[in-house]
């Protein structure tokens, strides 16, 4: 990259690191926007095992446009998220074989998710985790507290 040169705008040469906090606990409607097929490393609990690595966007309320990543496993005794998604996308799931949709088939789908806090430790900043995966309808964005936070009402009541 020896010699490459370019020209900063006003606002690329005045712009700051920006603090992005962990969206707090809750549901959101998001969209899949990315993903990709990994295989689970030498080290891991299950070594060249296959998973999805999923990118969402939140598509609505205070936290629109941030991003949310979670990891599908792709192996027996590891299906509860790939299950979740599959019914949130109206497959009827039972015991036994079934193909998997293509990746393909699952960007650009709409879910809500449950997202939580993972506590920072050691290695790791404080990070969101995605724990569940809905069909996302309008009715289930009006039945849902969708854009996070709890779902505690607020009320004057006693």
């Amino acid at each position: 990259m020896a010699g490459l040169r370019v020209n900063f705008s006003e606002k690329e040469a005045s712009s700051e690191a920006r603090s992005v906090e962990v969206l707090p606990r809750g549901n959101y409607h998001v969209k899949c926007t990315d993903g990709e097929v990994k295989e689970c490393g030498p080290n891991s609990k299950n070594p060249g095992k296959e998973y999805w690595h999923l990118e969402f966007t939140v598509q609505s309320g205070p936290y629109a446009s941030r991003k949310v990543w979670t990891n599908v496993m792709l192996f027996s005794g590891a299906l509860y998220s790939l299950v979740q998604i599959m019914k949130a996308m109206g497959f009827t799931i039972t015991e036994g074989e079934m193909e998997v949709p293509d990746l393909e088939d699952i960007i650009d789908q709409e879910f809500i998710v449950g997202v939580t806090k993972k506590k920072a430790t050691e290695e790791y900043d404080e990070s969101n985790e995605v724990r569940s995966f809905k069909a996302f309808t309008p009715d289930a964005l009006a039945k849902t507290n969708v854009s996070g936070g709890s779902k505690k009402a607020s009320s004057l009541l006693p």
